[in-house]
Formats: structure tokens, C-alpha cells, sequence
């Protein structure tokens, strides 16, 4: 059970899964024993391109699952088992993973079936936006109208400028929670996607953060939207990305402009001149 510490010959091990691996494995090492193959590491990984481990086949709904594995620690290996004839002894042999060892995740991912893939199919709709890791969604925001803000208000500057994003009510329990950090991208002139100028001030700054109490994520673009109303940046729609999308399997839906109460905003201090 991957949620349980092993207990193995007595002792309490950390949370794995074992998997035993074939024979013939192991015995393509010991007949290269002695051989270049296995002279250094080099050599090694051309004899030996790695592990790939996957699931046996695309689970039923409801019944998948997503786990993280600690590649860099210090119980992460193969152990070959052999036995020494001659010291009629069996003895165990670690090849180790650790920083030098390439890690490679590999995501398929496929929306058919799920909400998600209406507001593909249909991009008018506003009720949700989606966030998927691996590659997968993310959600975009426009301000149609930002322009008249300052047609309404003539000169001003802008002291804060805060885009609240609030995770749509149930979706923000576990098996799948939603991201711990989002963040924006926007396109420049030459349509180069690019990051705000405001999270150049760093996370504490510019925020994105999951607030798990308020259930929302509150993102500071004070800059951008300053730069945009005096034409110095263009008014792309900005991108909502997640943070370590490579990396992990989270998702997140937000609250779209539709059937809820609490929608997305934008929360702006001002000075008028």
C-alpha cells in the first residue's frame, strides 16, 4: 500500500513499492561481469538504458491513481540478489539512482469525457476555467473593456492592481487538489510568451500562492496593467499557467463568470490626478 510504511525483515522501512524485477536482468549483468560494459558509468548506460515504469493498462473510472516518487533518496535503487557459489553466500548488490541518473516523466493525457472537454470543444463557455499539469489546460483571461476605465477616469496610476481567481466550490478537496502555486504568462510585442513584470519582484510580491482558507488565489499584476493602459505593453489575454507543471499531477478549476456567486475579479487601488 503506497500510503503505508513497509515493514521488512523486522524493520519499518519508508513508504515504496517494490516491484521485483525479471531474472534474465539480472543475469545480463553478471554474464557482463568483468566486461566493458560495466567498466564505468559511461559504459553502463549504453549497456543499460534505464527502467520504465508504468501502469498495466489504462484504469476504469474512478479507480486510477497518481503517485510521486522520490527518485533522490537514498532507499531509491535496484538491488540485484545473486548467490556466490563458491562462498556459498547470497549477496546483494545496489545499483544506485541519484543526481547523475536521468529522470524522465511521460504524460498521455486525455480529456474526452470530462467537463473539461466541452469548454475545449466550445470556448464561449465561462462557468469554469481549467488548470492541468502535465501540459495539459490552462485557463486564459481578457479585459475587453480595460480601455474604458481610463476613458471614465481620466489620468491616474495605479497603487495595486490584484487578480482574484476563486476555485470552484467542491473541487478543492483531495484525491486531486489544486495547485499550490499558479502563475500568468502574456505575449510582448514580437509574440514572444513571456512572464509579468511583477513576479520579477518575486513570489512574496506577486502572489499566486493557493490560499486554502479564502479558497482562491490572489495574483498582484500592478505593473502589467499600468504598462498596458499606457500603451508601453501590448493587451494580450493573460495565461494562467500552473507552477512545477511538469512535475505534478494536480489540477485546478476555477470559478468562470456563470452560475456562481463568487466570481473571479479585479481588485484595483488607484490615484487620480
Amino acid at each position: 500500500t503506497p500510503s503505508l510504511p513497509l515493514v521488512l525483515g523486522g524493520d519499518t522501512l519508508t513508504t515504496m513499492i517494490r516491484i521485483p524485477l525479471k531474472n534474465s536482468l539480472a543475469q545480463r549483468f553478471i554474464d557482463n561481469s568483468g566486461q566493458s560494459a560495466l567498466q564505468d558509468n559511461d559504459q553502463f548506460i549504453e549497456f543499460f538504458k534505464g527502467l520504465y515504469i508504468t501502469t498495466p493498462a489504462t484504469p476504469a473510472m474512478g479507480e486510477g491513481l497518481a503517485l510521486y516518487f522520490n527518485l533522490l533518496h537514498i532507499d531509491t535503487k535496484v538491488t540485484m540478489y545473486y548467490r556466490d557459489q563458491t562462498a556459498q553466500d547470497t549477496i546483494a548488490f545496489d545499483f544506485l539512482i541519484n543526481g547523475n541518473s536521468a529522470r524522465i516523466t511521460d504524460y498521455t493525457l486525455d480529456p474526452s469525457g470530462s467537463l473539461a472537454s466541452n469548454y475545449l470543444m466550445d470556448t464561449t463557455l465561462q462557468d469554469f476555467g481549467f488548470i492541468q499539469s502535465a501540459g495539459g489546460m490552462r485557463t486564459e483571461v481578457s479585459f475587453p473593456y480595460l480601455q474604458n476605465l481610463k476613458d471614465s477616469l481620466g489620468d491616474f496610476s495605479i497603487n495595486e492592481a490584484i487578480l482574484i481567481l476563486p476555485v470552484a466550490e467542491g473541487t478543492e478537496v483531495d484525491p486531486i487538489a489544486p495547485h499550490s502555486n499558479i502563475f500568468i504568462t502574456t505575449l510582448n510585442e514580437e509574440g514572444t510568451e513571456v512572464i509579468l513584470p511583477d513576479q520579477l519582484e518575486g513570489t512574496t510580491f506577486f502572489g499566486g500562492t493557493y490560499n486554502e482558507d479564502e479558497k482562491q488565489y490572489e495574483i498582484r499584476i500592478t505593473r502589467w496593467l499600468q504598462q498596458v493602459l499606457y500603451g508601453s505593453r501590448p493587451q494580450n489575454d493573460l495565461r494562467i499557467i500552473a507552477s512545477l507543471s511538469g512535475v505534478t499531477a494536480n489540477r485546478t478549476v476555477l470559478q468562470g463568470f456563470g452560475i456562481s456567486s463568487t466570481k473571479p475579479k479585479l481588485s484595483l487601488k488607484i490615484s487620480k490626478f
